[in-house]
């Protein structure tokens, strides 16, 4: 099914069916995903050619079958593969929810953690939440805030 609808889309005359084919001849279906098997970028994202720019298969494949990518969205690949072109497997996310989504990014870790480097839980009592999104341990504040009073003491400092 996946092939035949790969195959028989587009009119062979027009600018997109010329496009349509190259992705077509770069493309290997299996039971799972649709493989870019052109030429990746440095991002580990498939690449092609389009009228001297380079444009990732699977934005053009999503936008020739499903429709337009919305503004200030990105394609999340569902399956997590960067190489697929599947329209099925990519859906339409916030830059946000896009990272947040990844298993590999910084952000996703971040929120994974259900406890500070100290130990203290990140639960609702516990966290204070930055106007950057970041959490911060109350009680490690806490202490840190202390520790910092005690050494302007120390000092012969006041503090307000």
């Amino acid at each position: 099914m996946a092939q035949e609808l790969l195959t028989s889309t587009w009119e062979p005359e027009t600018e997109d069916a010329v496009l349509w084919n190259r992705i077509v001849e770069r493309t290997v279906i299996t039971a799972d995903c649709w493989y870019w098997t052109g030429k990746p970028a440095n991002t580990g994202y498939g690449q092609i050619n389009r009228n001297r720019i380079v444009r990732n298969p699977h934005r053009i494949v999503y936008e020739m079958l499903v429709g337009e990518i919305p503004e200030g969205k990105q394609l999340d690949h569902l399956c997590r593969n960067r190489l697929c072109v599947n329209p099925k497997h990519l859906e339409p996310v916030t830059p946000k929810e896009n990272l947040l989504r990844s298993p590999l990014t910084v952000p996703s870790i971040n929120k994974a953690k259900t406890h500070c480097p100290s130990g203290h839980p990140y639960d609702e009592n516990n966290t204070q939440t930055q106007k950057d999104g970041s959490r911060k341990c109350k009680v490690c504040s806490y202490k840190r805030k202390k520790a910092w009073r005690k050494r302007l003491q120390a000092e012969g400092k006041r503090y307000s």
